[in-house]
């Protein structure tokens, strides 16, 4: 059982988070591979065939000899049509994981609403993401002006502050705060059914309200997930360089080596990809368990279900 509707200060926001992948982690992965599964494979189809274009190209000229940038320009020319198809094709899967990506941990926490011992289905979830796709999508594009333009101005003040030393503690608490204020507009604007300002006020009221409780929650998780991606992702990429430079520094480097050099780096992206992807579910689970301890408070549901408790065993 994982109780939604509850009223949590920092620590048990932080204890929480990690908690409800303890208790629902099997069932939350499980259904998440399930909903991007097939995704998954179609990218990372493509982004084989466009890295046999790009990198391929790059590591056999500079296995050959004859690297320069000519040889690159005329090479990417000649296929600029298989490129420019590819890279839509990479565009429109990105885009389409991305609502996927976004929308799962909310519509999974929605689920649980009425009943927190449930396990939902892959049924079910995949019928909730279909029937909000179009505000997803909605909600994606109008971020992409709103929230993009918003960001650029305060990030773009922090970095101005920078030269006078207070602008580096001050992104500390920039990036959380705009990343929270993202997905609890996110969390509002799809549970809540309101509109995109709407959710925006509730979750700035929100961030406001709980300010440090807030802040410090989702910059201490997003430094742990930072921590395990980095140490990750270090591994192949550092197995990835020994073996290029040990064969550069061998002079024996062939063709089918550059070729299995840029299939390696290739795979490399993907782990980051859905290393990444798998670690943002965390940040987007602590945001929904902000959601819901504001809403407890705005709502009381845990004050009403022990009155309804007690009413039962009187009767």
């Amino acid at each position: 059982m994982f109780p939604l509707f509850k009223i949590r200060d920092f620590g048990i926001l932080f204890n929480e988070t990690f908690g409800f992948f303890k208790i629902k982690g099997k069932n939350f992965f499980a259904n998440y591979f399930k909903s991007l599964a097939i995704l998954f494979v179609v990218l990372s189809v493509i982004l084989y065939f466009f890295g046999n274009f790009y990198y391929t190209s790059f590591f056999q000229s500079l296995g050959n000899g004859d690297f320069n940038d000519a040889y690159l320009s005329n090479y990417y020319s000649d296929n600029a049509g298989t490129i420019v198809l590819l890279g839509i094709l990479m565009l429109l899967i990105s885009l389409a994981i991305g609502a996927i990506q976004i929308s799962y941990p909310v519509l999974y926490l929605k689920l649980l609403e009425k009943d927190p011992e449930k396990k939902p289905t892959y049924n079910e979830i995949k019928k909730e993401i279909w029937s909000n796709l179009g505000r997803v999508l909605l909600f994606v594009i109008i971020s992409i002006f709103f929230f993009g333009i918003l960001s650029i101005i305060i990030l773009g003040i922090c970095m101005l502050l920078i030269f006078v030393i207070i602008g580096i503690p001050l992104m500390l608490i920039v990036f959380p705060y705009l990343m929270g204020l993202f997905y609890l507009t996110f969390y509002q604007y799809i549970i809540k059914k309101e509109g995109y300002f709407e959710s925006f006020s509730f979750a700035f009221r929100t961030i406001n309200n709980n300010f440090w409780t807030i802040i410090g929650s989702i910059l201490c998780i997003s430094f742990i997930i930072n921590i395990i991606n980095y140490i990750i992702l270090m591994i192949p990429y550092m197995i990835f360089f020994f073996a290029m430079f040990a064969g550069a520094s061998g002079n024996n480097v062939g063709t089918e080596d550059m070729g299995m050099m840029a299939i390696m780096l290739m795979l490399i992206y993907m782990i980051a990809i859905i290393t990444t992807m798998l670690l943002n579910n965390v940040i987007l689970i602590n945001c929904g368990l902000i959601y819901y301890s504001e809403r407890e408070k705005i709502e009381n549901h845990a004050a009403k279900n022990d009155i309804d408790l007690i009413g039962q065993m009187d009767e």
